[in-house]
């Protein structure tokens, strides 16, 4: 927040230069690999909100596993240089808010469930892959303020910008094994959900992410159980979240609090996630 109380948008020397990727040819793609049968299409079911954080399926208002058009990561497409993916996200920006609704994306309200647990309303957070601002909107309304994210999409970025519930924003492209310029130790808290992912984060990054941890710092990682191991050659994404953190484990670097299991995490998929407790000094 800048010296007038205003939100800022912070700029990075590792951001994305802002190269685009043919929206038609990228929109054409998702039609083409995402379309449901029309049996999919015919069978709904529903959550009701209230019983998000238990995973029981009721009827209610708000949850549809099988959207028309699924999610699909952006490695799969092809689309793996910072340009071409912070490309891709930029051009879901205008319709991403809706798309998570339409689709009953419940990683943000898994997210928070565990944040209140775990986290106090004062703690410094911060959220990698912010995107348009959905897990801040659901703190801020839970009473956490102290919240700042990084992303490498601009129009992400300015997204969440406008929703006001972030103090400070990031436009920075985080890149494998190497250090960004988010300061070290810093936060109390470390948040990612949804971004390990192909053509995302992977093993390679959680080092930085968790250099950001002040010591006993909480960090929550969360995904698709698809992509916590390598999930074979379909995918191209040779990498594996939960090794990684078992290692670190091992290390006494950090100490497992808990993993949750959680169903319908996603257009019909099973989300993990991890709760660490960071013990670098």
């Amino acid at each position: 927040m800048d010296t007038n109380g205003e939100m800022t948008l912070a700029a990075s020397d590792k951001t994305a230069s802002g190269a685009r990727v043919d929206e038609t040819a990228v929109n054409e793609a998702i039609r083409e690999k995402t379309t449901t049968t029309a049996e999919n299409e015919d069978t709904k079911n529903r959550m009701d909100a209230n019983d998000v954080s238990n995973g029981a399926v009721v009827k209610g208002t708000s949850y549809s596993t099988n959207c028309p058009f699924k999610f699909t990561p952006a490695g799969s497409f092809g689309v793996n240089t910072p340009e071409e993916v912070a490309a891709y996200y930029d051009n879901w920006a205008g319709t991403y808010d809706e798309w998570t609704k339409y689709c009953g994306y419940n990683g943000p309200q898994y997210l928070t469930d565990l944040v209140k647990r775990y986290c106090r309303t004062t703690d410094l957070i911060l959220i990698v892959g912010v995107g348009t601002g959905l897990e801040a909107q659901l703190l801020f309304d839970n009473g956490y303020r102290q919240m700042h994210g990084v992303d490498g999409s601009i129009e992400m970025l300015n997204r969440a910008k406008t929703k006001g519930h972030l103090l400070e924003l990031i436009h920075e492209f985080l890149q494998p094994n190497a250090r960004s310029s988010i300061e070290s130790h810093r936060y109390d808290t470390m948040l990612c959900v949804g971004c390990f992912v192909p053509g995302g984060l992977d093993e390679r990054h959680v080092d930085d992410l968790l250099r950001t941890l002040k010591p006993g710092g909480i960090s929550i990682i969360g995904t698709r159980e698809t992509f916590i191991n390598d999930p074979g050659e379909a995918f191209n994404y040779p990498y594996s979240l939960e090794s990684k953190l078992k290692q670190l484990e091992q290390a006494g670097a950090i100490t497992l609090l808990d993993r949750v299991r959680k169903e319908h995490y996603g257009d019909n998929s099973v989300g993990v996630f991890f709760i660490h407790r960071v013990n670098h000094s």
